[in-house]
């Protein structure tokens, strides 16, 4: 699993790609606890994960709770639903939802067909 991030408005922005396993929820863990000042808030986006393993939900989990973050934890996308520790925000967007339905000025690339 690759993991990107970014800093917007103060915030820290991560995206993954790939399989979430065990291995990749402990860099995730990693990477908050590393990156994010105490105050942020964090956006996880999912959607690009392929797979979630229930080792990588639990060991996330688990971690998570020792991040000065977790209350801040918010994951994007509809695998975060399968991933988020208990007590998370989850935002399921409109690229989730086959296309963000502004066809003339498309930001997600689903333009439909006409």
């Amino acid at each position: 699993m690759t993991i990107r991030t970014a800093y917007l408005n103060g915030n820290l922005h991560i995206e993954l790609c790939g399989n979430f396993t065990a291995s990749g929820a402990a860099r995730l863990a990693e990477v908050i606890g590393n990156a994010s000042p105490a105050k942020s808030n964090v956006y996880v986006n999912t959607h690009d994960v392929h797979d979630v393993s229930p080792e990588g939900v639990t060991l996330f989990a688990k971690l998570a709770k020792g991040l000065k973050t977790a209350h801040q934890l918010i994951l994007v996308g509809e695998k975060g639903f399968a991933i988020a520790p208990e007590g998370c925000q989850v935002i399921v967007d409109e690229q989730d939802k086959g296309g963000c339905r502004n066809c003339t000025n498309c930001r997600c690339g689903k333009r439909r067909q006409q």
